[in-house]
């Protein structure tokens, strides 16, 4: 979905997929901005300075392990 420049959004309930014309009419609603490499967000939080308070459940892990993860979720 994103490779075809679309945006996605999960929320609690649901995964909301915008088209790519979509653009976002207020960046203070942006919390955390991450950028994807290798079609894996992965946050380096050495380098994170969120916007306002932001709760993160987090886990640490090498690139390698991420990237098994992300393909044993079928990612």
């Amino acid at each position: 979905m994103c490779d075809k420049k679309n945006s996605v959004l999960f929320t609690d309930t649901e995964c909301v997929v915008l088209s790519p014309d979509f653009k976002l009419t207020d960046e203070n609603h942006v919390l955390l901005k991450v950028p994807r490499k290798e079609n894996i967000v992965s946050i380096d939080l050495k380098n994170v300075v969120p916007q306002k308070i932001v709760s993160l459940v987090l886990c640490k892990a090498t690139l390698d392990g991420s990237n098994s993860w992300h393909r044993r979720l079928g990612m």
